[in-house]
């Protein structure tokens, strides 16, 4: 078997869907800048304002008048709501996602490090206390102690 057989994409695929990445994500670059400049341009009340339009629905259907200004402004108002919630939430979401469990995860090695450590110094007592040099340090301490001198009786 080659790895033709074992790998059925090609190999370019992933520069492939850089592309289209790139590419979407520099057309909500323009759409966004396209909308913040038509704020500043146009001021905060943005290119018509809502008292302009007027619009109605009757057995003939839609009429009215919204003008060029209040349908590029609508226009532009959709797509940077399309691009918050396409964009904007799902990475303010992913964050907070990174950031809960960063801090979980920084607890469980803070938990795990504390364990550690407890452990390794319950194996150290064990250690020292089982050793077989104990027994060679009690032999050398007996050994060297230094002796009393015998006390002269008082009755002679």
């Amino acid at each position: 078997m080659t790895t033709a057989t074992l790998n059925p994409l090609p190999a370019r695929a992933p520069r492939h869907r850089r592309r289209w990445i790139l590419l979407g994500l520099a057309v909500l670059g323009l759409v966004l800048m396209a909308a913040l400049g038509s704020t500043a341009w146009h001021g905060l009340h943005g290119l018509a304002d809502v008292g302009d339009w007027r619009i109605g629905l009757d057995e003939h259907g839609w009429h009215g008048d919204v003008g060029i200004g209040g349908v590029i402004g609508a226009v532009v108002s959709m797509l940077v709501a399309l691009f918050v919630l396409l964009v904007v939430v799902p990475l303010v979401l992913l964050g907070a996602g990174l950031a809960v469990g960063g801090a979980l995860a920084l607890a469980a090695l803070a938990v795990a490090a504390a364990l550690l450590l407890m452990l390794g110094s319950v194996l150290l007592v064990l250690l020292v206390a089982s050793s077989p040099l104990w027994l060679v340090g009690l032999v050398l301490w007996w050994a060297l102690k230094p002796r009393a001198p015998a006390v002269a009786s008082a009755s002679s």
